[in-house]
């Protein structure tokens, strides 16, 4: 729990711009970085096979070659979405600052009732009245959470005495499982509530290193 993550300025500078900054205690709230729940786990795993095993293996040169000496490596996250803050698509307290809109009832949908087109309940926050401040709060709303299962596979291979070369292979959100972000925060715009845009998909990429 906090009142912002960093100072009051403007909103270029990637700053917290505190509604009403004379009464700075009414932006406390969740942290910009308060997930409820988060689990990482992470494997490394080298497989039993070839001369370099645990238990060697002794097998054809080429056989070795090929299935020796692999490693695989795994990283699964999952994690709750972080909190964020509603504020209003036309500014009516002109004040220069961010205005949040009045919150008339909770808001928040439970995750039966959420999905990309809805995932808060617009009908709950109305526009101040010219010149006043929001009742809504800061980071009232909890965002979309996080899964996914990054994977990689590498090898090292002794091409002579003093020259060796690594491969590997990484896989960025194996499943391509969409993660999304934010829904827009906007009330009193057209597309508030709804979810346009996600994390990215499935990233692959292979790396061949040369050592010595």
């Amino acid at each position: 729990m906090d009142v912002g993550g960093g100072g009051n300025s403007a909103s270029a500078e990637s700053r917290n711009n505190i509604q009403n900054p004379r009464n700075v205690r009414s932006a406390y709230g969740l942290s910009d970085f308060n997930y409820a729940h988060r689990l990482t786990t992470s494997v490394i795993y080298d497989l039993p096979l070839g001369t370099r095993a645990q238990v060697p293996r002794r097998g054809h040169r080429l056989v070795d070659a090929l299935a020796g000496g692999w490693q695989l490596t795994s990283i699964v996250t999952a994690q709750s979405g972080p909190p964020g803050s509603l504020s209003v698509a036309t500014s009516t307290s002109n004040t220069g600052t961010t205005q949040y809109p009045n919150r008339i009832c909770n808001g928040n949908l439970s995750p039966s009732q959420r999905d990309i087109h809805h995932w808060f309940d617009t009908s709950c926050y109305t526009v101040p009245a010219a010149f006043t401040f929001g009742n809504s709060g800061r980071n009232v709303m909890i965002a979309p959470g996080l899964e996914t299962w990054d994977f990689g596979a590498h090898k090292d291979f002794r091409l002579t005495e003093q020259f060796g070369m690594t491969y590997r292979a990484e896989f960025f959100n194996l499943l391509n499982k969409p993660n999304f972000r934010y829904p827009n925060t906007s009330i009193g715009g057209p597309t508030a509530g709804t979810i346009t845009s996600v994390n990215a998909a499935r990233q692959i990429q292979f790396v061949l290193r040369l050592h010595w």
